[in-house]
């Protein structure tokens, strides 16, 4: 990296871009002052980071699934890692969504900007995985950067729903949805800013957990911000979830996110099939009869919830107006918080850990070069968020984020009085898979199914997607939410559902 030494000219643009003026006295300072101490950035650039240890042996990049081995279109690549011959995750074969680092491998975040990048190291729940004895066998197709809940915006190509071809299989975890149709495929890694593992699970028939904020370490990952970045497990059945969380959750002491509580047990299996009777579950009144609302989707998730009676559990209504302002918050936050990102190097600044200086510096350079790759989604965000901050120097960043606080009190004092919060996941099944739509509506389609997917991602805490039934052919899912850090008692409920519910056969 060449640093040249600014000039008198950039040091007088800087400070009007800052607004303020040097005297004659200060620009004959700054000529002196700053050269000796961009002598400390030189010293720096040659001091060595502490060496850690990397497998060395060089992984074979994969191949190109054929449109036979791959029908939705889920897959990047295909590979096969396997470092460990048992463990609990043993016989377990993995995708992980390709915003994800694994060594030796093209991680690109569904964008062909990315597209050249090799990841230097693993990221820390690929490490995890793999030392307890899974096997790695796909990287997956995901939206651009994570922007759309569509399934359609990714560089390569649209994954298609695998219950109905003409439909989307939901965003952003597109490919991690829709690959757990394929037997070669057990389970999945998502990631979740708002509702992208949860959306795609509820449109593909399959589980997905947005675990609490900071329980699984998100160092190695590609993210939007700090403040509700969440990866976590799909799969086929809840107790793959369990098994895969008990890996992967807990302090890597490197990502900032992490504020586990000490005593916390990272048993998640143990108990599962305990009994559930007596707990509560509140159905939340804003969670249905949405404006996007499908009455056919709140029907089957309202009928799926009282079944719960078969296992013991007490149902209630729940009234929490609040709710119906979580998009309006999410908004101040994500736009010139993802905007911040995607126009600096993609980590950010002001925090504690470990970064990613190889893929700063790839991207870098990409933004600067090939930044009319970005999808329609990731230009019009970066284009609001930069205006904003401009207008408002984070003064509305800095609203949502306070408001953001009592929004999400109000939840944890809904947790005093029950245990689960049961609503549907998406208020709507699968979108047709309309190639011919225009760009207004191929934004705004990709982001009208989020109502009771993010007001979680503002509060932190974990919420779980089931699939509860059909609706001509198309998975409906059934969301199921409990205070932080309870993830334990959310899976045994969550298991206990999936024993009675019968979904596949539940086509409305």
């Amino acid at each position: 990296m060449n640093l040249p030494i600014p000039s008198n000219k950039d040091i007088n643009r800087i400070a009007k871009e800052n607004f303020f003026e040097l005297t004659t006295d200060e620009l004959s300072a700054f000529e002196k002052l700053v050269p000796e101490y961009f002598d400390q950035y030189e010293k720096l650039k040659n001091l060595n980071e502490p060496s850690k240890k990397i497998k060395s042996q060089k992984r074979m990049v994969g191949q190109i699934p054929t449109k036979k081995e791959d029908p939705t279109n889920s897959i990047y690549r295909k590979f096969s890692i396997k470092e460990k011959s048992s463990g609990k995750l043993h016989g377990k074969r993995f995708g992980l969504k390709s915003c994800i680092s694994i060594k030796d491998m093209e991680m690109n975040s569904g964008s062909s900007v990315f597209e050249g990048y090799i990841a230097k190291k693993d990221a820390t729940i690929v490490t995890r995985l793999l030392d307890s004895g899974a096997e790695l066998v796909a990287s997956l197709n995901m939206d651009h950067l994570g922007c759309s809940g569509g399934g359609n915006t990714c560089s390569y190509g649209v994954t298609l729903n695998p219950h109905n071809h003409n439909h989307l299989s939901g965003g952003s975890s597109s490919g991690s949805g829709a690959a757990l149709s394929y037997k070669d495929i057990d389970i999945t890694i998502g990631g979740d800013q708002g509702g992208s593992i949860r959306i795609p699970a509820s449109w593909c028939g399959v589980v997905g957990l947005k675990p609490t904020y900071g329980l699984i370490p998100y160092t190695g990952i590609v993210g939007h911000d700090h403040s509700f970045d969440a990866t976590g497990p799909m799969a086929n059945n809840v107790d793959d979830i369990a098994i895969t969380l008990e890996v992967i959750a807990g302090y890597d002491g490197k990502d900032p996110r992490q504020k586990i509580p000490n005593n916390l047990n990272h048993n998640y299996t143990k108990n599962i099939n305990n009994s559930i009777k007596g707990l509560s579950v509140g159905i939340l009144s804003q969670g249905f009869d949405g404006e996007n609302s499908d009455p056919a989707v709140d029907k089957i998730v309202l009928e799926s919830i009282e079944k719960g009676s078969q296992l013991g559990l007490k149902t209630r209504s729940i009234n929490l107006p609040e709710h119906l302002n979580a998009n309006i918050i999410f908004w101040g936050l994500c736009v010139e918080g993802l905007s911040k990102t995607l126009t600096s190097n993609l980590s950010g600044y002001h925090w504690e850990g470990e970064y990613d200086l190889d893929l700063m510096e790839f991207y870098n350079s990409a933004r600067k070069n090939k930044s009319n790759s970005f999808s329609p989604q990731v230009k019009l965000l970066i284009i609001i968020g930069s205006y904003i901050k401009e207008k408002s120097n984070g003064l509305l960043y800095g609203k949502a984020q306070n408001l953001r606080m009592d929004f999400k009190k109000t939840y944890n004092n809904i947790f005093e009085e029950i245990d689960i919060l049961a609503m549907p996941t998406t208020p709507i099944t699968a979108h047709p898979n309309n190639s011919n739509t225009n760009i207004v509506n191929y934004i705004k389609d990709g982001w009208s199914m989020m109502q009771n997917t993010v007001p979680f991602n503002l509060t932190g805490h974990p919420a779980i997607s089931i699939p509860c039934g059909k609706i001509n052919g198309l998975p409906v899912g059934l969301m199921l939410v409990s205070k932080h850090f309870n993830e334990a008692q959310l899976l045994q409920v969550a298991k206990g559902y999936e024993t009675i519910l019968n979904w596949k056969t539940n086509n409305k």
